[in-house]
């Protein structure tokens, strides 16, 4: 009889979440995915071979689903959902969607006596709403926080800024709860711009949509405004989506800190300029050569403020991140066999 803990996990039909899924099978543990109704089937589909180590439980949504019966015997918590800010969604739907999704699988999990609670954040967390230390040649640890508030959202909030917001909120609060639960093994992963394969067994999605952070490598061959222009995206920061869902897997089993330190931890693997992105793809990829950007055209600044990892790499164990070159390719490469499935 296997002693490791039944492991709940939120987003599983989504890029990271599979992955999560996916690792946490391989280590023999068994999960309980959340998924919404018209997606089980989806999440089931995805690890055949599973059996009964999968558990798919449906619930209608994040926010105010009741997860009781799911949460059940469950010994870790990873809620990886989250709602992006893809859309028209008005900027408080954004933030109350992330917020109120965070608190209410987390405050049922508490109550259904979940001892170690996992939560997926975001590297935006880490610096204020103006993004100058993301440019700074100045390290971003796990003790820097983003000084946006709630009240800060409003009409006219952008949904990006919305979003920043949203996750800063909610790990805030998330770590509110830990002062009050000290029973309770509290853990944030924090990572930046998400990069990698998708699952071999994720099924190829009808849109673009939901190739999730896939599509920010693939904007690269698609242009933004026009052909052959720069994408705008200001993500400098990768982490190859493999390392990501291993610091969630490692995170079930590690100790608590004993020091008083928080477990926010986060998960880096190097940065990348979209120029180098270029060069890279003329060399591995040089079928797509006619389709990269303008060389008259100046490519987007993109965030480089480099990553403090130590303290995920002392609590997780961490030795080596995969190169940004691998997660890149990897992304362009799903990118390209979804086009080539969309053309067929």
């Amino acid at each position: 009889m296997s002693s490791k803990p039944t492991v709940f996990v939120t987003g599983g039909t989504g890029f990271v979440g599979a992955h999560i899924i996916d690792q946490l099978l391989k280590e023999n543990y068994v999960v309980r995915a959340a998924a919404r109704p018209g997606k089980v089937a989806k999440l089931a589909g995805m690890f055949p071979d599973a059996g009964s180590r999968l558990q798919v439980f449906e619930v209608t949504d994040l926010s105010d689903g009741d997860f009781t019966e799911g949460l059940k015997g469950v010994g870790a918590l990873i809620h990886v959902a989250a709602a992006t800010y893809v859309g028209n969604d008005p900027p408080a739907q954004i933030l109350k969607s992330n917020v109120d999704g965070t608190l209410n699988v987390v405050h049922q999990a508490i109550t259904a006596g979940v001892k170690k609670l996992i939560i997926t954040s975001s590297y935006i967390t880490l610096f204020g709403p103006d993004f100058a230390p993301a440019f700074s040649p100045v390290p971003l640890t796990e003790k820097d926080w983003n000084t946006i508030t709630a009240d800060q959202v409003n009409d006219s909030t952008g949904a990006m800024a919305a979003y920043i917001a949203a996750k800063t909120v909610a790990e805030r609060k998330f770590w509110e709860l830990s002062e009050q639960h000290k029973d309770i093994d509290f853990t944030s992963i924090v990572p930046p711009g998400v990069y990698g394969p998708l699952l071999k067994t994720f099924p190829r999605p009808d849109t673009r949509t939901g190739l999730g952070t896939v599509d920010f490598a693939y904007t690269l061959i698609t242009g933004e405004a026009e052909p052959n222009t720069w994408p705008d995206n200001p993500v400098g920061n990768v982490v190859h989506v493999a390392d990501l869902a291993k610091a969630h897997v490692l995170a079930v089993a590690a100790p608590p800190l004993k020091d008083g330190r928080k477990k926010r931890l986060i998960a880096a693997g190097g940065t990348f300029t979209w120029q180098q992105a270029v060069d890279l793809l003329k060399k591995e990829r040089p079928e797509v050569s006619s389709r990269l950007p303008r060389a008259d055209l100046t490519p987007t600044p993109q965030t480089s403020a480099p990553l403090d990892t130590s303290l995920t790499e002392e609590v997780l164990g961490i030795k080596e991140w995969r190169s940004w070159e691998e997660a890149f390719l990897g992304s362009i490469d799903s990118a390209l066999e979804w086009e080539k499935g969309q053309k067929a």
